[in-house]
């Protein structure tokens, strides 16, 4: 069985992607009489776009392309931002000309109560939730796995080497030798004749 393990960078990253990926469907506008808008829109709003990026943002991540994912990221916060001003600017816009508009209208105080309640949702809070938690991977350091040192051939002897210097240092035990004082044939590195037993010289 395969396991895919994530590291702690991955993991925020996929949950701040996730919660803009929700925040497309979640109420941005809304007001008496009218619909919720988000910015999903039935598929006709700049929140596709936005889907596309994170999915986008996702495929990075499982890759570890943590670079290439804060540029992604950007990119839909950016989009993200850009639709907030105008959305906030919007309403403002639609109460001050809707006030003029029904000026000494019999309808005005009906009017301004319908347009009073235009405001901005939850849905934004959500969505710059998941940008803000995405762009933290940027201060998330991942931990350096450790590795067993190698060893390089120049800290491997050389088999040959090895072998001379053991030749070298080898004593030869089959030469012989005669005992200078009984001329008897006895290990070249005897100290002592095992026939006359004198002690022979060190040489």
């Amino acid at each position: 069985m395969i396991k895919m393990i994530f590291s702690k960078k991955q993991i925020v990253g996929i949950i701040g992607t996730l919660l803009t990926m929700i925040g497309v469907f979640l109420p941005a506008f809304s007001m008496n009489t009218f619909d919720d808008l988000t910015l999903f829109n039935h598929g006709k709003g700049d929140g596709v776009i936005i889907l596309g990026v994170c999915i986008f943002a996702l495929i990075l991540l499982l890759f570890r392309k943590f670079i290439a994912f804060i540029l992604v990221t950007l990119i839909s916060s950016t989009i993200i931002g850009m639709k907030l001003y105008k959305f906030d600017h919007l309403v403002h816009d639609i109460k001050r000309d809707t006030i003029q508009a029904l000026n000494g209208n019999p309808f005005e105080i009906y009017g301004i109560s319908i347009i009073n309640s235009a405001q901005l949702r939850y849905g934004w809070m959500i969505l710059c939730a998941g940008c803000c938690i995405s762009l933290g991977t940027i201060f998330i350091r991942n931990k350096k796995q450790r590795t067993a040192p190698q060893l390089s051939d120049t800290n491997i002897p050389n088999q040959s080497i090895v072998h001379a210097a053991f030749e070298m240092n080898a004593q030869p035990y089959n030469e012989t030798k005669a005992c200078p004082y009984c001329a008897q044939s006895i290990r070249i590195t005897a100290i002592k004749c095992k026939y006359c037993e004198k002690m022979l010289e060190e040489t």
